[in-house]
């Protein structure tokens, strides 16, 4: 009864190997006793190196990461005031936004500043044109396009309180204000 296939029958190699002398057998086993080392080590050891290796790897960060949870545990009072400031501080810099559901509210309510800021520094207005309205990140600009006839000390007057007002109205970063001049 044949047990291996035909291609796998060992039985010639064994004999063949038998009728070499001693000393070429034992090199022959020798060398793959080496090979079955070799073959051992990098099929079977060097994977469980590097797995050490890598759990070793995963230890150490999650230990940073517990030792940064820790220092967040023992700030939990200063980073919770930190937050509660900050949360003020955004409170009090959206109070100052200009309120409304819309930006044709928002427009509405920027046109009433300007208004009043105008009628207290004797301002004539001669046109008011909304502008299109534009993200800026999370919240819209209403530009307002304003024609006046105005001196010099009413212009300064009118900026100033525009610029100071309780609302922001006027952002002059990085913008180009041209102005025309008017009798």
């Amino acid at each position: 009864m044949k047990i291996l296939p035909s291609a796998l029958n060992l039985r010639p190699w064994i004999e063949r190997v038998q009728s070499w002398p001693r000393r070429q057998r034992q090199l022959l086993l020798v060398a793959l006793g080496l090979l079955l080392l070799v073959l051992g080590y990098y099929g079977v050891v060097q994977p469980l190196l590097e797995l050490e290796e890598r759990w070793d790897q995963e230890v150490q960060r999650q230990q940073q990461l517990l030792l940064q949870y820790q220092g967040f545990l023992a700030n939990k009072d200063k980073i919770k005031e930190r937050y509660q400031k900050l949360q003020q501080a955004l409170a009090q810099g959206e109070g100052q936004l200009l309120s409304g559901g819309s930006p044709a509210v928002a427009a509405a309510e920027l046109q009433e500043i300007v208004k009043t800021a105008t009628q207290d520094q004797g301002v004539q207005v001669l046109s008011t044109k909304v502008l299109p309205h534009r993200e800026k990140g999370s919240y819209l600009e209403v530009p307002l396009a304003l024609q006046l006839q105005v001196n010099m000390e009413q212009l300064v007057g009118l900026l100033h309180r525009l610029e100071f007002n309780k609302k922001i109205v006027v952002d002059n970063r990085g913008r180009d204000f041209s102005a025309a001049a008017g009798d």
